[in-house]
């Protein structure tokens, strides 16, 4: 079975949501932190761009949703 090649992550310093192709390390969009996604648990991961984009707005969702709980 082929892995998945989108992953939805967060930077561990910023906490930005993203989505990266990447297999080893990207950098965060938002701050600029290089993330080892060695060391970092995805959030999502999808097959297509499109099902990445669908994951990443459903974790910002449930995210948001738990802070206004809060």
């Amino acid at each position: 079975m082929a892995r998945a090649p989108y992953k939805v992550v967060a930077c561990p310093s910023c906490r930005w949501l993203q989505v990266t192709t990447a297999e080893k390390t990207t950098r965060c969009k938002r701050c600029g932190r290089q993330i080892d996604l060695t060391q970092v648990k995805p959030l999502a991961m999808a097959r297509t761009a499109r099902e990445a984009r669908e994951k990443l707005l459903r974790v910002k969702a449930r995210l948001l949703k738990r802070r206004a709980s809060s």
